[in-house]
């Protein structure tokens, strides 16, 4: 298991095929469910709850189907949605992530930010420890 910590929280991560037990609480509104499971029970069980809670008139909630392997692909595929379009700072795609749904260390994101700047992909602006990522400009298609 492994602890990864940001400026804002603490979020423990562990592999979700894993037999290892798992702590959960999930807090929505006044009305609060805490359990342990194996990990790979998670899905299915909180699954469970959220039904559970709109048979009982809460808000409809999606689930994104969409699952990345590693930080770089979900970095990738936020590049190719566009999302650099404007420049963005290393708290604003740690936000973003977390909107996602993933919890990385924020060295971890600064260091993958630095590897797409290094291949080209991304522009790094500004000076250490303020820096701006924007997307490089994508080349026409020629025709």
């Amino acid at each position: 298991m492994i602890r990864e910590e940001s400026d804002a929280y603490q979020q423990t991560v562990t592999d979700l095929s894993s037999n290892e037990t798992v702590h959960i609480k999930i807090k929505v509104g006044d009305t609060s469910f805490e359990f342990e499971c194996n990990a790979k029970d998670v899905a299915k069980i909180t699954k469970g709850i959220f039904d559970s809670l709109q048979k009982l008139g809460a808000t409809p909630l999606t689930f994104s189907a969409k699952k990345y392997r590693c930080l770089e692909e979900c970095i990738q595929d936020l590049i190719n949605k566009g999302w650099f379009t404007l420049p963005r700072t290393l708290s604003e795609v740690c936000e973003k992530l977390r909107e996602l749904g993933y919890s990385y260390n924020r060295g971890y994101v600064s260091h993958l930010l630095k590897h797409f700047n290094d291949k080209g992909i991304l522009l790094r602006i500004g000076t250490e420890r303020r820096y701006l990522y924007k997307e490089t400009e994508r080349e026409e298609a020629s025709g």
